[in-house]
């Protein structure tokens, strides 16, 4: 039977969390957590803004699955008018943090891997849950957020698109199509 944390753990700009008492309940025990992030940096020049998570932590037989949403808002570059706007997100996630110590006693808990290493099992791709027995959902929440994220960002359906510079457009004739524009010139001349 899984034991049920009464009052949710609130996160105020950080992601770091003891997961000790956690790991020495019985399997399918949950936690509730609340994050809110007044800033977050997902790159060197990209930050997401008031990111609020909702996650779920759930004991399993080697580990911690954490589950949940997050929202926020990201400061992007339209590519079609390159003006700077705020993108909103919203992802969900679940992700396994594998735990490689034992909480009584700090023996390791996973043995090491047999397999060939160009070989990816499932324990290759969780996250692992340090020897003080603290989770840091940073690198979750960071790549989920990232891959939230347009590839193309567009500012929207009134996207202006690229400014305009100097003179009319119909009068402004590339170089490189001034001889084609000869032959339209000619072609339209009737012989006489």
């Amino acid at each position: 039977m899984s034991t049920q944390h009464p009052e949710p753990i609130q996160l105020d700009d950080d992601l770091i969390i003891k997961v000790s008492s956690l790991l020495m309940e019985s399997i399918g025990s949950t936690r509730k957590v609340n994050v809110y992030l007044n800033r977050f940096s997902l790159d060197e020049d990209l930050t997401a803004t008031d990111v609020s998570a909702s996650i779920v932590l759930t004991r399993l037989n080697r580990g911690v699955l954490a589950s949940g949403s997050a929202t926020g808002s990201v400061e992007l570059e339209c590519v079609r008018c390159l003006n700077t706007y705020e993108q909103s997100f919203t992802v969900k996630f679940a992700e396994q943090f594998r735990q490689i110590t034992e909480v009584l006693d700090g023996r390791g808990v996973t043995p090491p891997r047999e397999e060939p290493e160009d070989d990816e099992g499932d324990d290759e791709l969780a996250f692992e849950i340090n020897d003080a027995h603290e989770l840091d959902l940073t690198e979750l929440l960071r790549q989920w957020i990232l891959l939230s994220l347009p590839m193309t960002p567009v500012c929207g359906k009134d996207c202006p698109g690229p400014q305009a510079y100097g003179g009319n457009e119909e009068d402004v004739i590339d170089a490189r199509f001034a001889a084609l524009q000869d032959l339209l010139d000619t072609e339209g001349e009737q012989p006489s």
